[in-house]
């Protein structure tokens, strides 16, 4: 007879293959480096922060303060998070920029340069 407690650590193994399965199997987006060519996935609803920094664009402060991370979006802005208060308050009138350390990409593909 299988003892409560050996069950109980079969079901927590399937909880944990179940949640690594659904990590693998969330959509991806594309965020693109016009200027290289570069082409990292993101999840969905992912930060670019990492992948934008692995690109070349350089951060400082990573709170939205110095604009160091300033990007320009060249395609798929709609495909961005909403902009966030430090934005706002960085960039004034927002058109192609956005800050690398505030934005997620949030479906689909983005083409930024910087």
């Amino acid at each position: 007879m299988v003892s409560a407690a050996a069950l109980g650590a079969v079901g927590r193994g399937f909880e944990s293959l179940y949640s690594e399965k659904n990590n693998l199997l969330r959509a991806m987006g594309k965020l693109i480096i016009e200027d290289s060519g570069e082409t990292f996935e993101i999840p969905d609803e992912g930060r670019i922060e990492a992948a934008c920094e692995e690109a070349g664009v350089p951060f400082a402060c990573t709170e939205g303060v110095c604009g160091t991370c300033v990007i320009e979006v060249k395609e798929g802005m709609e495909n961005l998070s909403k902009f966030t208060q430090e934005e706002e308050d960085f960039l004034g009138e927002i058109e192609e920029e956005r800050l690398a350390c505030q934005c997620m990409l949030i479906k689909d593909e983005v083409k930024i340069t910087f």
